[in-house]
C-alpha cells in the first residue's frame, strides 16, 4: 500500500529543510554582495587618494561646521 500525502510531521520537517536550504542560500548571497562591495569601495578610496595625492593644486575637505577634516598641501610647497 503506497501513502500519497505526507504525515503532519513529515510536512513540519521538510518545511524546517527548505527554511534552513533558503536561509543558506540568503547568507551566501549576503556575503557574495558584501565583498563585492568592499571591493568596489576599495578601489574608490584608492582612486579617490590617487587623485589627492597627484593633484596640483591643494584640496580642502570642510565639514557644515567649518572644521577643516583634511587638506592636501599642493605639491612642491614647502612650509
Amino acid at each position: 500500500m503506497q501513502r500519497n500525502s505526507l504525515t503532519p510531521d513529515e510536512k513540519l520537517l521538510l518545511a524546517r529543510v527548505k527554511a534552513q536550504l533558503q536561509a543558506g542560500h540568503s547568507r551566501s548571497e549576503l556575503e557574495r554582495l558584501v565583498q563585492q562591495r568592499t571591493k568596489d569601495l576599495t578601489e574608490s578610496e584608492q582612486r579617490y587618494r590617487t587623485l589627492v595625492q597627484m593633484s596640483p593644486v591643494g584640496i580642502v575637505q570642510i565639514q557644515v561646521t567649518d572644521a577643516v577634516v583634511r587638506w592636501q598641501r599642493m605639491r612642491g610647497r614647502r612650509d
